[in-house]
């Protein structure tokens, strides 16, 4: 085997490995972006809670909860399989 060859195995090789590090950070991008949606979304229901306890609600306070559960329900249903 020639040493060109040589070289082409190694940056084949690191190439792939590039490659699987780049899917892995995406795939931890994506789980911070989830996370901080569905926190976002907690809190949001929190707060209409805590104004609904305290008499304070909006008319429309109510849906606004349910559109954020439903949002949180979207999350959570696991999506088609590849």
């Amino acid at each position: 085997m020639g040493l060109f060859d040589k070289i082409k195995d190694q940056a084949s090789g690191i190439s792939s490995k590039l490659d699987a590090g780049i899917n892995q950070a995406q795939s931890k991008i994506g789980e911070v972006q989830d996370k901080r949606k569905r926190d976002s979304l907690l809190q949001q229901i929190g707060e209409l809670a805590l104004l609904e306890h305290r008499n304070q609600s909006a008319p429309d306070g109510l849906d606004k909860v349910n559109a954020l559960f439903a949002q949180l329900d979207a999350m959570d249903t696991p999506g088609p399989q590849s």
